[in-house]
């Protein structure tokens, strides 16, 4: 009997060790994933705002990038939560509805960079 209990831990043993490392490489993914995402946020934010200082000026380019990458996802995360917690949506209808307000969002602003960038 005793082996058989040493064989059923090693098999569990076994069986942890393979699903943290499937957790392991998953979360290492979405860590590369968000890295990415904020990389290419960076170098749009920097390139608005070089694009609407050279026709607007500083004070404009600071205006924009705060309005579209600070301003408007905290309002949208603010909206989420407190729909959230007043019981409206469940959290991850919530959620959902966030990245995809996000989503538009920073489409959006991606194509008045590109208009503006042409111009």
């Amino acid at each position: 009997m005793g082996n058989l209990k040493g064989a059923f831990a090693y098999i569990i043993f076994w069986c942890a060790s393979l699903v943290l490392s499937w957790l392991q490489d998953v979360l290492l993914e979405i860590g590369r994933s968000f890295w990415i995402i904020v990389n290419k946020l960076y170098e749009v934010a920097t390139q608005g705002y070089n694009v609407i200082v050279r026709y607007a000026g500083e004070p404009a380019g600071f205006l924009f990038v705060a309005v579209a990458f600070i301003l408007i996802p905290f309002f949208f995360l603010t909206m989420m939560i407190s729909r959230w917690q007043a019981g409206l949506e469940s959290f991850q209808a919530a959620l959902a509805k966030l990245f995809m307000r996000l989503t538009a969002t920073f489409i959006l602003t991606f194509v008045i960079l590109y208009v503006l960038s042409q111009a």
